[in-house]
């Protein structure tokens, strides 16, 4: 066993972010024990949450711990001689994708069909799990993407680009020494942060911009390093060229190695599949997107050199190969992590391979591929789950609205399952079935509401409601003179004294109001002042434009980590004292397949992760 880097503190929390995880967390990350369910903790959970993880269950008809996968539905007729497990079926088309046949938008009738359940740690732990951590650590490495080792880095970066750096590095260095100033932190050079930071040695810059051979090529990241992990990272959108990539449809052949000596996805490829299916007998290939394709052809060399040689090596160790990225970033390093998972399929599914792990992190990440290139890519993960070997988290948060790009009618697919993260991170849902909501063209109808009728939504609701508060400002004054003019009606004998007396507490109040809506003007003034750009940003963001902020997925995140934290014991003394006085020690990392041979592992047979991959995410996020 290596040993272990040095550790640092894992709690974070929302409303008071604390230190970030680092990797010294390679070795946490690489040596780690499985939770065991504390009693203590367990009768701390509080009753509201529980409430709130109930009524989730329900609205996503998620399965839980009580309900079974699958429910048989009714017979037809009395004529209707299935048996019960025919009335339980799926079809090949539904096992593999959400979209088929007669329905191609992805609608199908899944009354009564539980999918999908609330992350909990004990099914992350399994093989092919999917880890919180990771997750955590994935993103922050992909938007770190967003500063370089330039004299001009950072210039022009948004507020919340700033505002997830400077989360994201606070806490301790690698020496244990807390970082008193992380907004200066993050003006340091990527280099220094990452070797200071994360104890990792930035191995290469990826820097291709420009029109290349007639095509708009942007495209940034870098590839880091350490004994125990490798992180591979690309940039979101920062530029024109950036957004002519996001916007295009186009589609071409999936064919790397031919398209590296080439340079580009190629003329005819481009052309929809059309010239393949009519001018030749060749059957068609996966498909993936253009613009993404392009701007990955070009960091290929770059991937063998500093990943593949490396994960190739005999006298190397078991590696964590981090394939990660937000937005733009997120496609290509997915297309990218679908490069290295074909280069390394035929060894890493050998038993007797070094115990490498490939693990893709997005966040917000558009579809990429056809129905043919998610099936080619799922059937090679397929080998790897059971090994431990592979895995791929696609996180997307509340109504981010770059997930649905290109729409689901342009016949593009997303990869795997979503991980969900429900609004203000208070759930974590892995695999939920959403083909209710993005059916054929329902996706489009989404995307425009949240886009504009959600505003318009609250433009009218505030204009309604500054109407009702002047009506109802304009009826107390009419009441106020109708009391005045019945009043001096009545004592008509002492008007003069009671119009008097009237006048100076009408101007008294008069004078109070006046003096408290100064003050309360002065306070919200005041309160602008003090609110953050990162805060304005927010304000004035459209719901899918700010959901997809990098600093909700980290903050999120770690909000539900600690929770699960709260439910289980972190001990590791407490985790192994019980399994091994009963000759039976259930330590594994997160890894069990970082450190142990799956060799070892084959006679005993392992329970992979089922969270409904028997129906797929629909079209959608």
């Amino acid at each position: 066993m290596k040993k272990k880097m040095g550790s640092s503190s894992m709690s974070s929390s929302f409303e008071q972010p604390s230190s970030s995880l680092r990797p010294s967390s390679s070795s946490s990350l690489l040596t780690g024990s499985f939770p065991t369910r504390s009693n203590t903790n367990t009768k701390k959970l509080s009753k509201e949450k529980l409430e709130k993880d109930k009524k989730v269950c329900k609205d996503f008809n998620l399965k839980t711990n009580e309900s079974k996968g699958r429910k048989i539905t009714k017979r037809r007729s009395i004529f209707d001689l299935r048996t019960s497990k025919m009335r339980t079926s799926k079809t090949d088309d539904d096992l593999s994708d959400g979209s088929s046949g007669s329905n191609p938008g992805g609608e199908r009738n899944m009354t009564g069909t539980k999918q999908g359940r609330l992350y909990d740690t004990r099914h992350a732990y399994k093989p092919g799990g999917l880890i919180v951590d990771e997750m955590i650590y994935g993103i922050k490495m992909a938007h770190l993407s967003c500063t370089d080792d330039s004299d001009t880095r950072l210039v022009g970066s948004s507020a919340n680009s700033i505002a997830a750096l400077v989360h994201l590095v606070e806490g301790n260095d690698m020496n244990g020494s807390p970082i008193e100033h992380p907004e200066i932190f993050i003006k340091l050079k990527l280099s220094e942060i990452l070797k200071q930071k994360f104890s990792l040695n930035l191995d290469c810059w990826i820097d291709e911009s420009g029109v290349r051979k007639g095509r708009p090529v942007d495209t940034q990241g870098y590839i880091a390093s350490n004994e125990d992990i490798i992180i591979l990272s690309y940039r979101f959108s920062t530029s024109l060229f950036d957004w002519i990539a996001n916007f295009n449809i186009k589609s071409s052949e999936w064919e790397p190695a031919v398209d590296e000596a080439l340079g580009h996805a190629g003329l005819m490829s481009s052309c929809g599949g059309w010239f393949t299916k009519f001018c030749t007998t060749k059957e068609g290939k996966p498909r993936v997107h253009t613009s993404y394709y392009n701007n990955f052809i070009y960091t290929i060399p770059m991937i063998r050199e500093h990943i593949i040689n490396k994960l190739m090596k005999k006298d190397g160790t078991p590696k964590k190969v981090y394939v990660v990225g937000c937005s733009l970033g997120a496609a290509i390093s997915q297309i990218a992590f679908c490069f290295i998972l074909e280069e390394m399929t035929p060894y890493l599914k050998d038993p007797n391979f070094m115990n490498h792990k490939l693990i893709s992190v997005t966040a917000g990440c558009p579809r990429v591929g056809d129905r043919k290139f998610r099936k080619v890519m799922m059937k090679r993960m397929a080998l790897l789950k059971p090994l431990n070997r592979a895995v791929i988290c696609r996180c997307v948060y509340n109504n981010d609205i770059v997930p649905h790009a290109p729409p689901n009618v342009l016949k593009f697919h997303h990869l795997d399952k979503l991980v969900y993260i429900t609004k203000n991170g208070d759930n974590l849902i892995i695999n939920p079935n959403m083909s209710k909501i993005f059916t054929k063209f329902g996706e489009l109808q989404k995307i425009y509401t949240t886009l504009f009728n959600k505003k318009k939504v609250e433009v009218t609701e505030n204009v309604e409601e500054n109407i009702h508060k002047a009506q109802d400002t304009i009826h107390e004054v009419q009441d106020n003179i109708a009391e005045n003019i019945h009043e001096v009606q009545d004592n008509i004998a002492d008007a003069i004294t009671k119009k008097e007396g009237h006048q100076r507490i009408s101007s008294g109040t008069a004078a109070s109001d006046v003096v408290a809506a100064v003050a309360k003007g002065n306070a919200e003034e005041e309160k602008e002042k003090r609110k953050t750009a990162f805060e304005i940003e927010c304000e004035h963001a459209l719901e899918g434009i700010h959901d997809h902020m990098p600093y909700w997925y980290m903050t999120f995140l770690e909000k539900i980590r600690d929770e699960q934290n709260a439910m289980f014991s972190s001990d590791n003394d407490a985790a192994v004292t019980p399994a091994t006085s009963n000759g039976n020690n259930h330590g594994s990392d997160l890894m069990t397949s970082i450190r142990e041979d799956p060799a070892k592992e084959e006679s005993a047979p392992q329970e992979t992760e089922s969270d409904g991959d028997d129906g797929v995410d629909v079209a959608a996020c």
